[in-house]
């Protein structure tokens, strides 16, 4: 793997660069079964290039899980998503706006 190489070449790899205990975790275990990550005959560029953030089923950052079952354990998603639809609602409100598609009936 990279890590460590990179980790010594900063000059870090004593606190980073491998899963070790004591040493800071951050890492990312992601979904290869996704079918949009497909053909899968070369795991490296079907991690690099295919998977996105919503592939991602556990993340941890500083051996702590933020990211699990690819929910969040640090915010309530729920509430953020509530919160950001009342506030683009309420500036589509104040501006006049409307929201209504406007697609043309085929008959």
């Amino acid at each position: 793997m990279q890590t460590i190489n990179a980790a010594q070449s900063a000059g870090l790899d004593t606190i980073t660069g491998s899963l070790s205990v004591g040493k800071r975790a951050d890492f990312v275990v992601t979904n290869p079964y996704s079918p949009d990550a497909y053909p899968g005959v070369n795991p490296v560029q079907q991690l690099a290039l295919t998977n996105r953030a919503g592939h991602s089923w556990i993340v941890v950052v500083n051996g702590k899980i933020v990211l699990e079952n690819g929910i969040s354990t640090m915010v309530d998603e729920k509430e953020i998503f509530k919160k950001a639809n009342f506030s683009i609602n309420e500036r589509i409100d104040r501006l006049g706006l409307s929201t209504a598609m406007k697609w043309p009936v085929l008959n």
